[in-house]
């Protein structure tokens, strides 16, 4: 081999090792062009990731401020709440103080009132019984007075065999008021034994028959009433049955009922009057009774009369007027 080979084989290889660093230097490049890349890329990327790191941590102080604001709000709602629930506690606890206070003042006001209405009922009570005294006063110093005298017989009182009485009498009566009396009437009544007198006179005056307009009399002070006659009618009491024996009725009860014109008011005057029977020639002894003799039917005076009045008939038996004779046992004024 000759130099101009051995040169030509150096001039190649020469020429394959300088393609081979041009390659590696090529690709070296290409390496570090590739490399710079990534480099490029990763900064990019780190750019990018941190913006975002930045971002998620500034989202993350946003979020924790808005956390704690609105932990704050909410603190501060309960606290709120809180100060709510207290108020409204002592607004409830205000209220109830003054319903208790308002409770008690109307206690209070309603006792005062009531203690107001007692005493002006009290007052007023008290200038009612005044005014009603002053009215009495006034009523009995001014009002009409029936007063009656003895009676009169005015027919002979008859008795029957089965022991009914009838009588006749007149009642002379004058009003002694001050003022007229109106719807005058007398009740009569002959004790039927052993009737109370007083249980009589009662009942006589409780019959009440005033208010119908035109009964009775008007009788002006001093004025008498004007007489009449005033049938009554009685029971004798059976003394022994068997042999029709009676005890005649021992006294006259009436009850002078009437009206004062000026106000009205109703009053009562009683009387009691026994009865005594005297008959002539007797010695002064009184009749009390009748025996019914049962086979002659002769009528015989109990006790037993003298002289020639032994019997007195066999019928009805009629004691004349002028054996009658009254005496005052009461008469006063009857209040119901």
């Amino acid at each position: 081999m000759n130099n101009s080979d051995l040169q030509s084989d150096v001039s190649a290889i020469t020429d394959r090792v300088n393609r081979a660093e041009r390659w590696m230097i090529g690709l070296t490049g290409a390496i570090a062009f590739f490399g710079l890349c990534a480099v490029i890329v990763g900064y990019l990327q780190w750019r990018t990731m941190s913006g975002q790191l930045r971002e998620m941590k500034s989202g993350s102080a946003d979020t924790r401020i808005l956390a704690e604001a609105a932990k704050k709000q909410a603190d501060k709602a309960e606290t709120i709440s809180t100060s709510i629930q207290q108020a409204v506690t002592e607004m409830r606890v205000g209220n109830s103080r003054a319903k208790d206070s308002l409770d008690k003042t109307l206690t209070q006001s309603k006792a005062a009132l009531d203690a107001s209405i007692r005493i002006a009922e009290s007052q007023n009570a008290l200038v009612n019984r005044q005014i009603q005294a002053t009215q009495e006063q006034t009523e009995l110093s001014e009002r009409p007075w029936i007063a009656v005298s003895s009676p009169i017989v005015a027919a002979p009182m008859i008795v029957e065999k089965d022991g009914q009485v009838y009588a006749s009498f007149q009642i002379p009566a004058r009003n002694v008021g001050k003022s007229p009396a109106k719807e005058v009437w007398i009740d009569l009544a002959l004790r039927e034994l052993p009737d109370p007198e007083w249980e009589t006179l009662k009942k006589l005056c409780e019959r009440d028959n005033i208010g119908i307009p035109t009964f009775g009399h008007v009788v002006f002070s001093n004025d008498s009433l004007p007489q009449m006659a005033y049938r009554v009618q009685g029971k004798a009491m059976a003394l022994q049955q068997d042999n029709g024996s009676f005890l005649l009725p021992p006294a006259l009860i009436g009850c002078v009922r009437y009206k004062s014109l000026i106000s009205g008011k109703t009053y009562y005057t009683g009387f009691i009057y026994q009865i005594l029977i005297l008959p002539p020639d007797n010695r002064g002894l009184p009749l009390l009774g009748i025996t019914v003799d049962s086979q002659s039917g002769k009528v015989r005076p109990w006790p037993p009369m003298t002289g020639t009045g032994k019997d007195l008939g066999t019928g009805a038996v009629k004691i004349p007027g002028a054996w009658i004779s009254f005496y005052p046992e009461f008469m006063g004024n009857i209040a119901k």
